[in-house]
């Protein structure tokens, strides 16, 4: 008999939990991510239930949760009525194509460009933009080599030719390639945990490479001389006043683009972090100020 349960993924950065559903069978257990995410407080781990202040929306999810579990229950009932001992698989299969989910076996890029729609409300845009690069590489090498790539072939020989190509072809350094494979990784977990695949990925050997990067800075004296630096072209002005006020703030260029009026409070610059999305509270020294005092 297969049994259904309900768990909670780790925090997101915004404090929230996404529901995962886990149907277990023997010894075998697939995993479905819904779409529901909830505060820890808001979730009952005894009942597995949805049970936050807003009546109307707990409802609306643990109907969404009640009819999850109902399928499957459903599946599983059908078999039995039909005197068949169904599979872990078999219910697996049935259940996505149900939800109208289940893309056809080894549709590889299908299934990659699932991947990234999926992820565009939890990742940064620049973390989606490296997502769509690998993409863009993995065709690159399918054109190239005449070679369909499709889930069965991801294996130890696919993957010291695809790193080869992006050595040797491509003359990429070892920190981009490791960006690459570390992408590709990361979209065959998620294909075998939303059930695109049948089998788990041994990934033990898709070795993920990096090197120290040669940090290369300015002293004080050199950024102070290039602060100092008059009659710019306007272009020009504008790039060293953005390189300079990263200097004085610390800020990443995918912060300062979005720096507004909003984000200056007594002093200090108070804004949440494109990238880690975690709040940052930077003190405007004299030259940031002036700096900002320039586009004001």
């Amino acid at each position: 008999m297969a049994t259904v349960n309900f768990y909670l993924k780790p925090e997101d950065s915004k404090g929230e939990c996404q529901v995962i559903l886990y149907c277990r069978k023997k010894k075998g257990t697939f995993k479905y991510f819904t779409k529901i995410k909830v505060k820890k407080s808001d979730w009952s781990n005894q009942r597995m239930v949805v049970r936050n202040s807003n009546e109307k929306e707990s409802k609306e999810n643990n109907i969404i949760l009640d009819d999850l579990e109902g399928l499957i229950k459903g599946i599983v009932r059908e078999s039995v009525f039909q005197k068949k001992d169904i599979s872990l698989d078999e219910i697996h299969r049935k259940f996505m194509e149900n939800m109208g989910e289940l893309i056809a076996k080894d549709d590889f890029f299908k299934t990659y460009d699932k991947f990234i729609l999926e992820n565009k409300h939890l990742k940064t845009a620049s973390t989606i933009q490296t997502y769509e690069a690998t993409k863009v590489k993995l065709q690159a090498f399918e054109t190239k080599y005449k070679s369909k790539l499709t889930f069965d072939n991801m294996d130890q020989r696919f993957y010291e030719s695809f790193v080869k190509y992006l050595i040797e072809e491509l003359k990429m350094l070892n920190n981009t390639v490791g960006k690459h494979i570390k992408t590709l990784k990361v979209f065959l977990h998620y294909a075998f945990d939303n059930g695109h695949v049948n089998k788990e990925f041994n990934l033990d050997k898709f070795k993920v490479y990096r090197e120290d990067a040669e940090t290369i800075y300015l002293s004080e004296v050199e950024l102070m001389r290039m602060y100092g630096l008059n009659d710019l072209p306007l272009y020009l002005e504008k790039i060293k006043d953005n390189f300079c006020f990263g200097c004085f703030t610390g800020l990443r260029f995918s912060d300062i683009d979005k720096l507004r009026d909003i984000h200056i409070k007594d002093g200090f610059i108070e804004l949440k972090s494109e990238k880690t999305k975690s709040n940052l509270k930077i003190p405007l020294t004299q030259y940031a100020q002036e700096i900002l005092n320039k586009y004001v």
